[in-house]
């Protein structure tokens, strides 16, 4: 077991370049062993990577091999809530077929048609999450419309709808049936 006051034990990599690790580790009073984070980076092909841990001119190594990224996809699009009224927001979640790398994972974003939604043209999803959300904002429309939300990644695509309605008429209290016309400038319903 570490003495009291702990033990540090010296780490590196062998290549170092594909991943960081902290430069050495402190081993608690009493303890034989302790644990420590590796981050790795993105690499093209595997890479084998050697971890030493030194104590007292001793070694030991470990073989950690580092793979490609596989090429992540849109696995699901949707939009809560699917059915808004012109004016009113809607917001969306994109979800991906893994975990995001290091340094997030960018999904483009369109809608159509373009002139009823307001979205951004991307949404990142957070490294080691497999979704982001993203808010849409719609504009005034006169009749109903159905936009289309679009999510594209690598060679990937989701699409879902979101069905925009225009705003009720308010007549502030002075609307008459059709039928009954009401003096000039009085709106009918």
């Amino acid at each position: 077991p570490a003495p009291s006051g702990g033990q540090v034990v010296q780490l590196s990599a062998n290549p170092s370049a594909p991943l960081t690790l902290p430069s050495s580790v402190t081993v608690k009073a009493g303890e034989t062993s302790t644990t420590f984070n590796i981050s790795t980076k993105t690499v093209a092909s595997p890479v084998n990577v050697t971890i030493t841990a030194t104590l007292n001119n001793v070694q030991k190594t470990a073989l950690l091999t580092i793979n490609p990224m596989t090429n992540l996809t849109v696995s699901a699009l949707t939009v809560s809530p699917a059915s808004v009224i012109s004016g009113e927001s809607s917001v969306g979640t994109v979800t991906l077929s893994g975990a995001a790398p290091v340094g997030g994972q960018v999904v483009q974003l369109s809608a159509t048609p373009g002139a009823s939604v307001t979205l951004s043209a991307s949404v990142t999803v957070k490294a080691g999450a497999t979704s982001g959300t993203f808010n849409i904002s719609t504009k005034a429309v006169t009749s109903p419309v159905s936009a289309t939300i679009r999510a594209k990644l690598n060679n990937s695509e989701k699409t879902t709808p979101l069905s925009i309605n225009p705003a009720p008429v308010s007549c502030f209290g002075i609307c008459v049936p059709a039928s009954q016309p009401g003096p000039p400038g009085m709106m009918s319903q």
